[in-house]
């Protein structure tokens, strides 16, 4: 666990080529941004039940924007990216977060 509290901080995956590959680990982006969102649900004490695409960030499942802050921050470390960065998409369920991390994944894998 890093200092944010997420398991897969720090672990090497920059060599992820697209969101459709499978990841090592058998991980695809979805599976790893599921991940860390329970991950920061469990670490400040919340209860984590099945999570759907059209979930609410806030409403649904209660992320604050400081969670959806380290979110991002460990999605970054994980993939090497931050789709944030450039522009500001309005993100409000855990699918709009898969796909804009899916999209932004593939993006950096055709500009390699």
């Amino acid at each position: 666990m890093n200092g944010w509290g997420t398991p897969f901080a720090g672990a090497n995956l920059h060599s992820w080529k697209t969101s459709k590959t499978i990841m090592p680990n058998s991980l695809t982006i979805r599976d790893l941004v599921l991940k860390i969102v329970t991950g920061t649900l469990r670490n400040t004490g919340r209860e984590v039940h099945q999570i759907h695409d059209d979930d609410h960030l806030g409403d649904k499942l209660g992320l604050s924007s400081l969670d959806f802050a380290v979110i991002v921050v460990d999605l970054e470390a994980e993939l090497g990216n931050d789709p944030f960065r450039t522009a500001a998409p309005r993100v409000q369920t855990f699918g709009q977060l898969v796909q804009l991390y899916e999209q932004a994944n593939e993006g950096a894998s055709h500009k390699e």
